[in-house]
C-alpha cells in the first residue's frame, strides 16, 4: 500500500518507510532505515524523530481500512507514558510495533514500542489517534 494515501507527509518527512505486517484494527509492524543522505539524520535519528515516526506507524495502521478523502487531517493527541530511549544511530533499522487497545470508528487508542534489533528505543503507553476532515 502505498503510506502517503494515510499519511499527509512526503519525503523528507515520511518516516515510516514499510510495512512489514499489519492485521487491520488490530496491530502493525512499521520500518524505518536511518541513512546517511538524509540531513537530519547526519547524527543519527533524534529521539523525537524515532516518536514521531512511531506516531506516523500508529497513523497509519489506524487509518489503514478508512477512506481516504482530500484533505484529511491526522491529528496525534492524549500522548501518556512515553519513554523516550536513545536516538537511533546511522545504518540501523527502527522497527516499530504498534497496537490498537481501543478504536470508535476513526479514532483509536494505541500503546506499542519502537526497537532497533531487540533493543526497546521507545516506548509508547497510550496515544490518541484520530482523522478530521476531508472531503467526504
Amino acid at each position: 500500500m502505498d503510506l502517503t494515501t494515510i499519511l499527509p507527509h512526503r519525503p523528507p518527512m515520511l518516516l515510516v518507510e514499510e510495512v512489514t505486517d499489519v492485521v487491520p484494527g488490530l496491530r502493525l509492524t512499521g520500518r524505518f532505515e536511518v541513512r546517511h543522505n538524509r540531513p537530519w539524520c547526519t547524527g543519527g535519528l533524534p529521539t523525537y524523530l524515532v516518536l514521531e515516526s512511531w506516531l506516523q506507524s500508529a497513523a497509519v495502521l489506524v487509518g489503514w481500512a478508512l477512506p481516504a478523502p482530500a484533505g484529511r487531517l491526522t491529528l496525534v493527541a492524549g500522548m501518556r507514558d512515553v519513554r523516550l530511549g536513545r536516538s537511533a544511530q546511522r545504518g540501523e533499522t527502527v522497527e516499530h510495533h504498534v497496537e490498537i487497545v481501543r478504536s470508535v470508528e476513526t479514532t483509536a487508542i494505541c500503546t506499542g514500542v519502537g526497537v532497533v534489533g531487540d533493543e526497546p528505543i521507545l516506548r509508547v503507553g497510550q496515544v490518541t489517534v484520530t482523522f478530521a476532515g476531508g472531503d467526504e
